[in-house]
């Protein structure tokens, strides 16, 4: 796999990959910084048709989480690839 194909895989998770390193660096420090956005069960809705973009994003999106995946058991190359990014 080329750099830049490495680099376009990586370039969605690069907040991701500061917070990872940060726990790897500091496992003892706190989560208190970490939010997640809170959602309205108003603001959500069914999709009522599955059109054939929906799958293709699916079908990316899953790739995405299986390299999150990969990732999270290689913590050297999360520290790699997040100093790859920081070079840049």
């Amino acid at each position: 796999m080329s750099v830049q194909a490495v680099e376009s895989l990586a370039t969605p998770f690069v907040p991701l990959i500061g917070v990872m390193k940060e726990k790897l660096d500091h496992p003892d420090s706190s989560d208190k910084n970490i939010t997640a956005k809170k959602i309205k069960s108003t603001d959500l809705n069914d999709p009522l048709v599955l059109k054939a973009t929906d799958l293709k994003e699916s079908s990316k999106i899953q790739g995405q989480l299986t390299v999150l995946e990969k990732l999270q058991d290689s913590p050297y190359i999360t520290r790699f690839i997040a100093f790859q990014i920081q070079k840049t």
